[in-house]
């Protein structure tokens, strides 16, 4: 008696292509942000408006909390 046995093919993941520095000044130039990491190219987005907005709103209070505390740079 035999007995047929079932095989399933498993696709594999495809390897991103690898670039180098000399890549990443050409996307640059292109006006593509982003960075490299172990050879992988990881675009980055701006933070936008909003998130400025934030961060001064968050220095000045920084600023005005830490003056009387004697923590400013002065």
């Amino acid at each position: 008696m035999t007995t047929a046995i079932a095989t399933t093919t498993i696709a594999q993941p495809k390897k991103p292509k690898l670039l180098t520095a000399e890549d990443l000044l050409r996307l640059d130039s292109k006006g593509v942000k982003g960075e490299l990491i172990r050879g992988e190219f990881c675009e980055t987005v701006s933070a936008g408006l909003k998130h400025g907005e934030i961060a001064i709103s968050f220095i000045y209070e920084l600023g005005k909390s830490s003056s009387p505390a004697g923590l400013d740079a002065s």
